[in-house]
């Protein structure tokens, strides 16, 4: 499980960071409000909402995030199992 993991880490790393995730082949929960990663290595995301609320997304797209954050202040969980 990774919180936030490329916060701080330079471009090289977050690089690095994203092949070692893309070429893992087991199941990795991410928590990550990092757009790039989420389009680079995400299979599915669990958007948490206020009062409960989970959305399961199949696939991460812009308009799958654009569409929940009208919905209010959320975060992002992504589930990159191959």
């Amino acid at each position: 499980m990774f919180d936030e993991p490329t916060n701080h880490l330079d471009l090289e790393s977050i690089n690095a960071l994203n092949i070692a995730l893309q070429r893992y082949q087991g199941t990795v929960l991410l928590a990550s409000h990092d757009e790039d990663l989420i389009d680079e290595v995400a299979t599915r995301i669990w958007h948490f909402e206020g009062k409960g609320r989970i959305t399961d997304f199949k696939a991460p797209t812009r308009n799958t995030r654009a569409r929940s954050r009208r919905r209010g202040p959320s975060f992002w969980f992504l589930v990159s199992g191959r």
